[in-house]
């Protein structure tokens, strides 16, 4: 039987693996909102569309989140 779907939500582990990651990155990607998360029941899961985002534009700080230019 051949899988006819793709997933839209993966574990934080399985969303590590995919970036080629750590969990400790992928974690701080979260807090800092560059990876976003749903949350369904007590697990939370990650959005694909996030990471496949995140890994065409990179670690980019956005300009909410960089700091005054100088």
């Amino acid at each position: 039987m051949t899988n006819q779907y793709q997933k839209l939500l993966v574990s934080k582990r399985e969303a590590a693996d995919m970036l080629g990651i750590s969990m400790r990155l992928l974690e701080r990607l979260i807090r800092r909102r560059r990876i976003d998360v749903v949350p369904v029941g007590r697990r939370v899961l990650v959005t694909v569309k996030s990471l496949a985002s995140f890994a065409a534009t990179g670690d980019r700080p956005t300009t909410a989140d960089s700091g005054p230019v100088n």
